[in-house]
């Protein structure tokens, strides 16, 4: 348990559902570990974990950055928001897909 409380957090949780792994291009699925990959049966096992600890140690307003898989926007979208956490900026990648979610503990 931390004594202080944090103004910001980033993470990059696995977030591939463990039975899309093997469907991966060679390129990701031979050279990373499972383990960096691997985010359970909805790929949500990690991130619903980074969030949980995160709404205990941020700071009222604090900022979560957390990294999310394709489709995963309106599902991680419904944590934060059961979690005490108000959703920001939506970033997106080159093909257009929300890879990365800005949000604030209320």
């Amino acid at each position: 348990v931390f004594n202080y409380k944090f103004d910001l957090i980033v993470s990059n949780p696995p977030y591939v559902c463990s039975h899309e792994i093997k469907n991966l291009s060679d390129d990701i699925r031979k050279y990373e570990p499972r383990l960096a990959l691997d985010g359970g049966n909805d790929g949500l096992d990690l991130i619903k974990k980074v969030i949980y600890k995160a709404k205990d140690i941020l700071k009222i307003n604090g900022m979560l950055a957390i990294e999310i898989g394709n489709e995963q926007i309106k599902k991680v979208s419904k944590i934060l928001t059961d979690n005490n956490f108000r959703t920001g900026n939506f970033i997106k990648d080159y093909k257009n897909n929300v890879r990365c979610i800005i949000a604030y503990k209320q």
